[in-house]
């Protein structure tokens, strides 16, 4: 209700459109944040993060391509956000991309050193290629950066799995549930 007084009160912000489009999207009604982010759009259609958001829209939908052309345009306008290029990485690795992926994860790091979900999404990508050992270093750098992250333990603790660490793997997966006990794939 409050974005919306926001947008009543000011409809030129694009921002306001934007922030209205999280709300929906943290409720998963896609449609509707879709439709602010459009509409922030036509507002400014220079704005990044609403470009970025939408990309995440169709990501979640399950739509790459959709999601691709939104974080390149994002990326166009702020070539150096460590958001986007892991964003548009994750995306190029649904798409089968690994090599593009692994380069838009790695420029996010150099972009931004310490965003831990670039580290984990480039563990991820060591895991799917049976690179262990890079991928544990991932998730150990994202967890030192971001602890409270279950799904970083939980990453790690499938790591040491694969490696036959299982007293580490429990370990690992214990401080997963420790950090959200609601976090079903922990305790998997």
């Amino acid at each position: 209700e409050q974005y919306v007084k926001a947008i009543e009160l000011d409809p030129t912000q694009a921002y306001y459109y934007t922030n209205a489009g999280l709300a929906y999207e943290r409720l998963q009604a896609y449609d509707e944040a879709e439709q602010f982010y459009n509409k922030a759009l036509e507002v400014d259609d220079t704005y990044a993060e609403a470009y970025n958001s939408r990309g995440n829209i169709h990501y979640n939908r399950q739509e790459y391509q959709e999601a691709e052309a939104d974080y390149l345009r994002a990326l166009d306008l702020e070539p150096d956000n460590p958001i986007y290029l892991r964003n548009l990485g994750s995306n190029l690795n649904k798409l089968g991309r690994p090599e593009k992926a692994m380069h838009y994860f790695e420029k996010s790091i150099r972009s931004d050193p310490g965003f831990a979900d670039a580290y984990n999404s480039r563990g991820n990508l060591f895991f799917n290629e049976g690179r262990y050992e890079e991928a544990m270093a991932d998730y150990r750098r994202a967890i030192e950066l971001k602890n409270d992250e279950a799904v970083f333990h939980r990453n790690l603790g499938l790591c040491y799995e694969k490696t036959g660490s299982i007293d580490k793997a429990m370990t690992a997966y214990s401080n997963a549930i420790e950090r959200n006990p609601t976090y079903a794939d922990a305790y998997n």
